[in-house]
């Protein structure tokens, strides 16, 4: 049985934030009698050293995508190019957030690295493809997070594919407080007021992805975000004194593998 309007989505699992790499789903022939296909690379990313930072780190993190995949009793879960509705999981990690990290963090309660998943869901028509996705956090936050967004994808030449579009992140109460309030506790330590900010949006901006098929089976991949904190996130008063303007540029490289699962 085929399902054809069902596909995976693919996944980004990065050091501190999960982004999609541009991929073409396989057809059944492409495939060939594999029962699955998929990318799995190692990439480097320039990104804030914790929320509203204006200091940069670069960080190491993996690239994974399903480009193809057969499931007893389903059949085939594979779409073509042009139009495909896909669910598909949202990972994150958050690293921890340490008072000496900043001289104007000093006061303020250290809060430990978080682990995100979630659900995500998008719909790609011809060149538009839109998604939203949303998470729970573990260990060092238990809020909801997510982001939306619409992006324009391209191929301008053979083997290269560019998707660019905006964003927009959301948040609940106890995500926004934990990276961006100040209890009384920590304004009687540290620079700080009081602050209890509300959930809500929290950033917009845009979002770029360009992938390039240096050979049938190895990918480069190149990505570079940009937000800007709005709201109550943008009032913070740890965002003031770091930065309401976000960048994150990576670079990666994937391998095409692919594997018979129930033979």
């Amino acid at each position: 049985m085929r399902k054809s309007s069902v596909v995976l989505a693919s996944i980004l699992l990065a050091s501190a934030s999960t982004a999609a790499i541009a991929q073409e789903k396989l057809t059944t022939e492409q495939a060939g009698n594999r029962d699955i296909v998929f990318d799995l690379g190692v990439g480097a990313k320039v990104q804030p050293k914790f929320a509203s930072s204006d200091d940069y780190i670069i960080l190491p993190y993996p690239l994974f995508a399903i480009s193809y995949l057969r499931l007893p009793g389903i059949g085939e879960v594979v779409s073509g190019p042009k139009r495909a509705f896909s669910i598909y999981p949202s990972i994150n990690f958050v690293g921890a957030r340490e008072s000496d990290d900043a001289s104007y963090l000093r006061g303020m309660d250290d809060v430990d690295f978080a682990f995100e998943l979630g659900p995500g869901v998008a719909y790609r028509y011809g060149m538009v493809r839109g998604f939203v996705e949303a998470r729970y956090g573990f260990t060092g936050h238990n809020g909801i997070v997510g982001q939306a967004g619409l992006d324009l994808v391209l191929n301008p030449f053979d083997r290269l594919q560019v998707s660019a579009g905006p964003r927009v992140g959301f948040a609940n109460d106890e995500y926004v407080e934990t990276y961006f309030g100040v209890t009384n506790a920590e304004a009687a330590s540290s620079q700080f007021a009081a602050y209890d900010p509300s959930g809500g949006f929290t950033d917009v901006g845009v979002g770029a992805l360009v992938s390039y098929d240096w050979t049938d089976t190895v990918k480069l991949h190149l990505q570079a975000d940009y937000s800007r904190y709005i709201d109550d996130i943008a009032d913070s008063p740890v965002v003031k004194a770091g930065s309401e303007d976000q960048f994150t540029v990576g670079i990666g490289i994937t391998y095409r593998f692919g594997a018979d699962l129930y033979d």
